[in-house]
């Protein structure tokens, strides 16, 4: 039940730009699903291997569920996050079971009064714990947990303070990026954290800094252009002179850099047609467009200076 709930929930649908996950989260919701999914991860809570598998799948049906604010305030006030918080505590060595827990704890800290009451009930500890003990182990785990505390400190200069400060999180986040640095979506989430910290806390510059903040940002900047903006972003606000170079590809296929900043209008588009042609041939248009979409688009490059 846990793995149908999920699979109706999970955006994951390739072929359409548009999905119903979100309203099907929301139905979920609304039939009950979080007091079924809390009750089977209670009644499975781990130790025989068909009792680990239910409650891992009913743990992420759960962090499906919730994809909105409204569904997290439910699965709050039906006990979700402090079970998380137990059961953290009660299967600490449970990698698989940790990385689950971890997930949905992590679109839990979305919501500003969750992530404040994760910061005082002992979440934050467990958290904390999760990427110390997996940290080479588990590149995911990473994410998640550097992903909520990017969120708890969003805007919230106190629970940034209790995790840079009280609980040395800052420079668990740095090592936990110098560990895994082919792990893109980990280097993002580090580079929202690190900024978030020091957004509203400026104090917390030079300890991030004396961490090896720069150099794990700047290796973020290069592990995805993804990256690229947001690892600037940090750089910016943690007073490091970063500029960001853009590179080009000439007529003869090489790159070079650019004179200066791409500006609209500077190149002209290649497909675009300044006179209309009527034309009734639809499936020969479709094939056209999928010939351009199959194309591997040459885009500008970004890197950090």
């Amino acid at each position: 039940a846990g793995s149908a709930v999920a699979a109706l929930c999970a955006a994951d649908d390739v072929r359409s730009a548009t999905s119903c996950t979100f309203d099907a989260a929301r139905l979920a919701v609304d039939a009950g699903g979080v007091h079924a999914l809390l009750a089977a991860v209670a009644a499975f809570p781990g130790g025989g291997e068909n009792e680990d598998d239910a409650g891992l799948e009913a743990l992420d049906a759960l962090r499906q569920l919730a994809k909105s604010d409204a569904a997290v305030k439910r699965i709050r006030e039906a006990g979700g996050a402090k079970a998380c918080r137990d059961a953290l505590k009660a299967n600490r060595s449970d990698q698989n079971r940790c990385r689950r827990l971890c997930g949905l704890l992590r679109n839990l800290a979305n919501n500003d009064d969750a992530k404040d009451a994760m910061c005082v009930d002992g979440t934050l500890e467990e958290l904390l714990g999760c990427l110390e003990r997996f940290m080479d182990a588990d590149a995911i785990v990473c994410e998640h947990v550097v992903a909520a505390l990017a969120m708890m400190a969003l805007r919230r200069p106190k629970n940034g303070t209790l995790i840079v400060e009280g609980r040395n999180g800052g420079a668990l986040v740095v090592h936990a990026m110098g560990r895994h640095p082919r792990h893109a979506p980990l280097q993002r989430q580090g580079a929202l954290a690190l900024r978030n910290f020091v957004a509203r806390s400026p104090e917390f510059t030079q300890p991030l800094l004396d961490a090896g903040a720069e150099h794990a940002l700047r290796q973020a900047a290069g592990t995805s252009q993804a990256n690229v903006d947001v690892a600037y972003a940090a750089l910016r606000d943690l007073g490091i002179d970063a500029k960001i170079a853009t590179f080009d590809v000439d007529a003869s296929g090489a790159v070079v850099a650019a004179s200066g900043p791409a500006r609209f209008g500077d190149k002209a588009n290649a497909n675009f047609k300044p006179v209309f042609d009527e034309s009734e041939d639809v499936h020969g248009r479709i094939c056209d467009v999928d010939a351009l979409t199959d194309q591997q688009t040459k885009l500008e490059e970004f890197s950090l200076m």
